[in-house]
C-alpha cells in the first residue's frame, strides 16, 4: 500500500564537499568564494519514515566567474566630473571612470551587472580610529560620538559575525575598524565630503581654483531628500554625488574586487603581488594592479602618489588598522592617516553596457 510522507517530517541535508567550500543548509546550497572553479559536490536530502531511509541527491558544480579579458580598464563614459586630491588633474566624464567588472549576457558583446571605478583619486579619508569630527571639533571617539556613516551593529554582524559588532567601537575597546570599513563599503553614500580642512573621519574633497568644482555631477540622484543638483559645488554634499540615475549604490573599493579585476579571483589575498607590463596587459595578462591599467601614470600619478585605502580589515584581531594599497599592487596597514579612496559604482540592473563605434554605450533594458 502506498503511503504519503507527511510533510512536516524533517529533512537532513548533506554535502559531500567535506572542505565546506560547497554547502547545504536546509536545503539552501552556498558556494565559498574561495572555492576552485570546476568543484563538484553531491547535495543529498534524507527522509526516515517509518523506519526506513528515502534519499534523494543532485550534483552540484561551481563555476567560478573570472573577469572579462579585455574590457577591465576601458573608459566609460559617466556623467561625473572630479579634481584629483593628489594630482590635481580634472578627470572629466570621458577620462574619469573605466569598467571594473562585468558580466557577459546572452546578447554578443553585451555585458550587466557592471561596475565602474574612478579612473584617479576623488576624495581623501583622514582615518582615525580613536577620534571623530562631532560638528565642531575633533574628539574622540565614544559612545554618544560615532561618525554617523560607520556601520551598524547589524551590517557588521553581516560581514564579519557578532563577535566583531559589540556596539562599543572606541578608543582601543571592541572593533573601532571594523565599523569603519563596513561604512566604507555599506554606507558610503552618507560619507560628509568637506574642502574646508582635514576632520578625522571625515572625507576631504580638493579646493576649487579657477572655477573648477572639485566634484560635478550633472545628473545627481541624491539619496538623502531626492533633489537634483547640477554643477554644484561639493563642499558640504556627501558621497551620493558620485550616483546618478544610472547608479545603484556606490562604496569604496574592496580588496576582494582589486584581486578579482586583476585577475586573481575572488580571493581576499593580502600577500599577493603580482605586477605586469604595458606589454604583458596587451597580451593577455590581466594581474595588473588597478594603478597600472592602461596608461593610468600618465596622469601625473609616481611611485611616491596614489596610496589609496580599501573596503577591508588588516584581521579580525588587530582591529586597530585598515587595509591600503601602494601603487595597485602592495599591502600595507595603518592605524590613522590620510589616504585616497578609489570609488566603485555599481549600475542598475537594468542598465547594459555595449561598445557601439568603439565606445562604450549605457543601454536600458526591460526587466
Amino acid at each position: 500500500m502506498f503511503k504519503m510522507i507527511p510533510s512536516n517530517t524533517s529533512v537532513t541535508w548533506t554535502s559531500t564537499d567535506y572542505n565546506k567550500k560547497i554547502s547545504v543548509d536546509n536545503g539552501t546550497v552556498s558556494v565559498n568564494s574561495r572555492v576552485a572553479n570546476g568543484t563538484t559536490a553531491t547535495i543529498r536530502a534524507m527522509v526516515s519514515f517509518e523506519g526506513k531511509d528515502y534519499v534523494a541527491s543532485c550534483k552540484v558544480t561551481a563555476k567560478v566567474r573570472q573577469p572579462i579579458i579585455g574590457i577591465v580598464g576601458d573608459y566609460i563614459p559617466y556623467n561625473v566630473s572630479y579634481k584629483d586630491t593628489y594630482t590635481g588633474n580634472i578627470f572629466t566624464p570621458t577620462t574619469g571612470w573605466r569598467i571594473l567588472d562585468a558580466e557577459e549576457t546572452e546578447i554578443a558583446g553585451e555585458y550587466k551587472n557592471v561596475k565602474i571605478i574612478s579612473t584617479g583619486i576623488p576624495v581623501n579619508y583622514y582615518y582615525r580610529y580613536d577620534k571623530s569630527y562631532n560638528g565642531s571639533s575633533n574628539a574622540d571617539i565614544s559612545e554618544t560620538n560615532v561618525p554617523e556613516w560607520w556601520g551598524t551593529d547589524e551590517q557588521v554582524t553581516q560581514l564579519y559575525g557578532s563577535t566583531y559588532a559589540t556596539g562599543v567601537v572606541y578608543a582601543d575597546s571592541g572593533y573601532p575598524n571594523n565599523y569603519a570599513v563596513t561604512g566604507l563599503l555599506k554606507n558610503f553614500s552618507l560619507i560628509p565630503l568637506d574642502k574646508s580642512g582635514w576632520k578625522y573621519n571625515t572625507v576631504y574633497v580638493a579646493n576649487t581654483t579657477s572655477g573648477n568644482h572639485a566634484i560635478i555631477n550633472a545628473d545627481y540622484k541624491g539619496l538623502t531628500d531626492g533633489t537634483t543638483k547640477t554643477n554644484d559645488d561639493t563642499g558640504y554634499a556627501n558621497g551620493a554625488i558620485f550616483l546618478t540615475n544610472k547608479a545603484e549604490e556606490v562604496h569604496c573599493l574592496t580588496l576582494q574586487e582589486l584581486n578579482f579585476a586583476r585577475g586573481l579571483g575572488a580571493v581576499n589575498d593580502t600577500k599577493t603581488t603580482p605586477k605586469a607590463s604595458e606589454a604583458e596587459y596587451e597580451a593577455g595578462d590581466s594581474r595588473l594592479g588597478l594603478f597600472y591599467l592602461r596608461n593610468l601614470n600618465d596622469y601625473g600619478y609616481t611611485s611616491d602618489i596614489g596610496t589609496y585605502w580599501l573596503a577591508t580589515t588588516a584581521s579580525f584581531t588587530d582591529h586597530a588598522y585598515i587595509k591600503d594599497v601602494k601603487d595597485g599592487n602592495r599591502f600595507y596597514s595603518d592605524g590613522w592617516g590620510q589616504q585616497g579612496m578609489r570609488t566603485v559604482v555599481s549600475l542598475k540592473s537594468n542598465i547594459n553596457i555595449k561598445k557601439v563605434n568603439n565606445e562604450w554605450k549605457f543601454i536600458t533594458v526591460s526587466q
